[in-house]
């Protein structure tokens, strides 16, 4: 069991760490994050229990920072969905662009202001 002082740093440690696993995990293909959330749930569960105090302390600790590890994870996800729109549609503007120019160097080439159907 760690001293009361070794217990709050290893805590603030833990928590501390929950913007780089979310970070980590969110990079993870989703269809790979169950295994991801697995193991930090296991580790931050072990760390409890190095920390001292009860099981059901532990667990209730454990819940707790998984909360925060899983909304940190979906808030990254929605972040990284917005920037996808975004570069999306700033695509999509570039190529109308494009397309519009394309078409009228292609009319300026053919002379097509001089053509009639005549």
């Amino acid at each position: 069991m760690a001293s009361s002082s070794e217990a709050a740093e290893g805590l603030e440690a833990a928590i501390a760490a929950i913007p780089r696993i979310a970070e980590v995990i969110a990079a993870i293909p989703v269809e790979d994050r169950a295994r991801a959330f697995g193991m930090a749930r296991r580790l931050y569960l072990q760390t409890a229990h190095d920390l001292g105090g009860g099981e059901a302390a532990a667990r209730n600790l454990v819940s707790t920072v998984m909360r925060h590890l899983l909304l940190q994870v979906a808030e990254r996800d929605a972040a990284k969905q917005k920037m996808l729109k975004a570069l999306l549609q700033e695509l999509s503007r570039a190529e109308a662009a494009s397309d519009t120019n394309v078409i009228w160097n292609l009319g300026q080439e053919m002379d097509v202001g001089s053509w009639h159907p005549n």
